[in-house]
């Protein structure tokens, strides 16, 4: 359970009791969700070719870019898929190298008979024994 804390809304300044996640009180949480449905159907609806960051992200939907960037540092963006800094997505980037290690996995692994623990069995148990 988080502790509960007195602290400054990012957005508005107002001080709230803040129970952990984005800095922002009740009210502006409101409206950040309201602003991310905008932003997440936009960048839904546009082409390939199209690139957005967060400036223009914020202009296409008409707010303060500080509603973007807010959404942005929480990872509302990333869970869905999204590119705002012009980086590969987390996402995409842990699955390229899960990929990679189950790759490396099969390549060492041919011929050998496969561990009798499973696959979710840690090493480093035994160790401290």
């Amino acid at each position: 359970m988080n502790a509960r804390e007195l602290k400054n809304c990012r957005i508005c300044g107002k001080v709230f009791l803040h129970h952990g996640g984005i800095v922002v009180c009740e009210e502006c949480r409101k409206d950040l969700d309201d602003i991310y449905i905008r932003a997440r159907d936009i960048l839904r609806e546009k082409k390939d070719s199209e690139e957005f960051d967060s400036l223009r992200l914020a202009e296409e939907v008409g707010v303060d870019p500080i509603y973007i960037h807010i959404l942005v540092e929480g990872g509302y963006f990333e869970r869905d898929g999204f590119d705002l800094d012009g980086t590969v997505s987390t996402r995409k980037s842990l699955a390229r190298s899960f990929e990679a290690e189950l790759n490396r996995k099969k390549r060492g692994n041919q011929g050998e008979k496969p561990p009798s623990r499973g696959m979710f069995y840690d090493e480093r148990r035994d160790k401290d024994r």
